[in-house]
């Protein structure tokens, strides 16, 4: 369950509300230790923390709860199956034991890595409990099967962190960081309106520096989440992977307009200003408009009338510096400095509607994969 103004606070420090599932269901499972005297019921402590322990998101923990419960049953299964052996043949008892680890822990490296993790975690916990002590064995079987499920349901109701509705955040903080440092650059060759101002790297604007660094720090982030919000999400994987490609351009062009030591700017036309303007545009609207994706794995509780509107789709027609070359001119002649300038700046264009185009597809219509 994840209360409505839970859900920004739980996207800003998912490692503390991560911390505290993990915490809290051991607390829980303590108290049900304790209250039903299970029998070795740390098993199912050490459970909760294995298979809880490295998963965050809540779409890792779908993906991987059929594995979870194939590799726990499929374990128990062949670790129980030794106490078949006779009591006396340790020998073929440890060496089959060992026989079925190796093979368990040979498949980790395949699709199901994870189930087979568990499976080879589960046949020893099983097996070494020796030949004749089949109690002990069913024991830890099933500690290691209610912990298993506990742990699945915690992660699925107990303040899930979302990475699909994470990913949706980060690209309108992404895009309006972006905005907000091209603007910082605008504003610094406006510094005088009627003649050209020379701008050194000494001079380039503090805020766009800044607003660049985190820029990339959002950016890290994006990328890092990117094959968690792919699983959740239903849409195909080369959607969301260009739409971070996308912001990796720009990032790039933002870089190089500000980071250059240019001879000569001219005062920023209306050309870049609209540009400028249409990048908060399209940010604003992102938090407004969630995939139908992204409203399936938030709950109805979180959703609001503004959650539902569509983006506003940009056409290449819509981008003025697109259609515009004047800026490139001193006097009579073209400006090579301000050519390559002017040139830099519709290559920002240019990737802002790429961009634009891509979180349309998403945003507005949905392919499933």
């Amino acid at each position: 369950m994840t209360l409505p103004n839970l859900e920004p606070l739980i996207l800003r420090y998912p490692a503390w509300f991560h911390a505290f599932r993990v915490t809290f269901t051991t607390a829980l499972a303590m108290l049900i230790i304790t209250f039903t005297q299970v029998p070795h019921g740390v098993w199912a402590l050490i459970t909760i923390i294995m298979v809880m322990g490295s998963v965050a998101y809540l779409g890792e923990v779908l993906s991987k709860a059929k594995q979870r419960i194939i590799g726990t049953l499929s374990g128990a299964a062949l670790g129980l199956s030794l106490y078949l052996l006779p009591n006396s043949d340790m020998v073929l008892h440890t060496s089959l034991f060992l026989l079925m680890l190796a093979t368990s822990i040979y498949f980790t490296r395949g699709k199901y890595s994870y189930a087979m993790l568990l499976c080879a975690l589960t046949i020893t916990l099983v097996a070494t409990a020796g030949p004749g002590n089949l109690d002990v064995a069913w024991q830890r079987t099933f500690n290691v099967i209610w912990g298993a499920l506990l742990a699945m349901l915690a992660s699925r109701v107990l303040f899930p962190i979302r990475a699909l509705h994470h990913f949706h955040v980060l690209n309108a903080e992404i895009l309006q960081s972006a905005a907000k440092a091209y603007q910082a650059h605008l504003a610094h060759t406006q510094l005088r309106q009627t003649q050209l101002e020379q701008i050194t790297n000494q001079q380039t604007s503090a805020a766009a520096s800044v607003l660049l660094a985190e820029l990339k720090t959002l950016l890290t982030k994006q990328i890092s989440i990117l094959p968690h919000a792919i699983k959740e999400s239903g849409v195909k994987n080369e959607h969301f992977a260009k739409i971070t490609e996308a912001h990796k351009r720009m990032l790039h062009s933002l870089q190089t307009l500000t980071e250059t030591q240019w001879q000569q700017l001219a005062p920023a036309c209306a050309a870049q200003l609209q540009l400028n303007q249409l990048m908060f545009t399209l940010a604003s609207q992102l938090p407004r408009s969630m995939p139908a994706k992204v409203q399936a794995a938030i709950p109805l509780s979180s959703s609001s009338p503004q959650q539902t509107m569509t983006l506003g789709l940009i056409q290449q027609a819509d981008i003025e510096l697109l259609h515009c070359n004047n800026a490139m001119h001193l006097g009579q002649d073209i400006d090579i400095n301000l050519a390559g300038y002017w040139w830099l700046n519709q290559e920002l264009a240019r990737r802002f509607y790429k961009l634009a185009t891509e979180l349309a597809l998403v945003y507005q219509h949905p392919v499933a994969s």
